[in-house]
Order: C-alpha cells, then sequence, then structure tokens
C-alpha cells in the first residue's frame, strides 16, 4: 500500500475575550489535563515526567537519545493505553527535546479529536483534513471542549489557542510515519513548533493522526 501523509500547518490566533467568542465559552471542567500514567519498569515504577526529564538531560548534554526512546516505547507498550498513539508521543517528544524543545504534554480531548478523525477517513475512505460536510481540524477540536472557558470563574481579558494537524495513511509502525513526517516540511514544522505545549493521537486501520494544540487564557 502506498503511504500517505498530509499536514495542516499550524495556527495561531489572538483574541480580546468578549461576547462574541462565547463559542469558545462553555464549561471548562471537561477541559484538559494530561494526567501522568505511572508506567512499569524492570527498576521499579517511573512517570512519563521522570522519564521526558530523563530524555531532556540526555539531549541537552548532546548524547543519542536513541537508547532512551527504545525505553519508552517499550514503557508505553505496559501502560495500557493506546501503544501506538504512546510509541507516537514519545518519538515526537525525542525530536523536540533533540532540538532544544519543551516536551508536548498528552490531552485526552485533542486525543479524542484525533481518533474521531482516523476512524471518520478510514470508515468513509477518504484523506483529507477537511471533511466531507466541511469540518476543519479546529471545528474538531473545538467540539470537544478544548478551547472551553468559564468566564464566571476564570475573570480573564484575553485568551489566545494555536492549532495543527499532521495525517498519514498506509504506515505500519509509528517509526516508520515518524520518519514520513520528519521528512516532510510541514510535518516535521508542526512536530517541532514552539507554539504547541500539548497533543493527541489517534490510529486506526494504519490512518494516523496527530492534534496539536495550545490554550491560554489571562
Amino acid at each position: 500500500m502506498r503511504s500517505l501523509v498530509s499536514a495542516l500547518i499550524a495556527f495561531s490566533i489572538f483574541l480580546p475575550m468578549s461576547a462574541s467568542a462565547a463559542t469558545l465559552q462553555q464549561n471548562t471542567a471537561a477541559r484538559r489535563e494530561a494526567r501522568l500514567q505511572t508506567l512499569e519498569s524492570s527498576g521499579g515504577k517511573e512517570t512519563t515526567a521522570e522519564l521526558r526529564a530523563r530524555i531532556r538531560r540526555r539531549a541537552l548534554a548532546g548524547q543519542s537519545g536513541r537508547l532512551l526512546e527504545i525505553r519508552m516505547r517499550r514503557l508505553a507498550n505496559e501502560s495500557g493505553r493506546d501503544t501506538l498513539a504512546d510509541q507516537i508521543l514519545g518519538l515526537v517528544n525525542v525530536e523536540r527535546l533533540n532540538a532544544r524543545l519543551q516536551p508536548l504534554k498528552w490531552n485526552d480531548l485533542l486525543a479524542s479529536s484525533a481518533l474521531a478523525h482516523a476512524k471518520d477517513m478510514d470508515s468513509r475512505n477518504y484523506f483529507n483534513h477537511i471533511t466531507p460536510e466541511g469540518d476543519s481540524p479546529e471545528d474538531r477540536i473545538q467540539r470537544t471542549g478544548y478551547l472551553d472557558i468559564d468566564l464566571a470563574t476564570c475573570r480573564c481579558t484575553n485568551y489566545s489557542y494555536a492549532v495543527g494537524e499532521n495525517i498519514a495513511d498506509g504506515q505500519r509502525t509509528a517509526q516508520e510515519v515518524m520518519d514520513d513526517w520528519m521528512h516532510s516540511e510541514g510535518h516535521k514544522k508542526n512536530i517541532l513548533s514552539a507554539d504547541f505545549e500539548e497533543i493527541g493521537v489517534g490510529v486506526w486501520n494504519n490512518v494516523w493522526v496527530q492534534n496539536f494544540g495550545r490554550f491560554t487564557h489571562w
């Protein structure tokens, strides 16, 4: 099968808080919280944050992150979550840390958007960032509640956000799809963008989706 990749380049938006922003102002109770999962290892227990910190120290010291990358992938297989998605998270953060960037945090809302789009593309046999109904990645991410604000409690006057998406079809492994993405300028730009703080990954029948995001308000 021919492998495909496509990137929606990241975009950032800054807006003052106003009544016109009501579509983004629903309940934040269901909003993102990337909870660390404790991963079992032969030497005891290690959180994903601790593992990322060790990868960062090795990368900043100019040492190869390959061995730690392999270990992250092995630990992901024991985490009880979607192992392919966890492998993508680990590989993305190895690339970011080697580029002196902060690692991305996992976000369940971005992951739900990514998985839904992967399933939709597979079931309806299309390959595009825009659905047949015209929904963009921003539309799909917004529907999860990722961009919601509770105006009654946040007391904020401004907000900004950035979202982006990478998709691929036909690759058989996390390493294969990451290699394809990293050899494509647009996909690499998303993976190594300093605009993003979080990521969610969905994988379904060799259809791969990365949703990237950052949402801040003040």
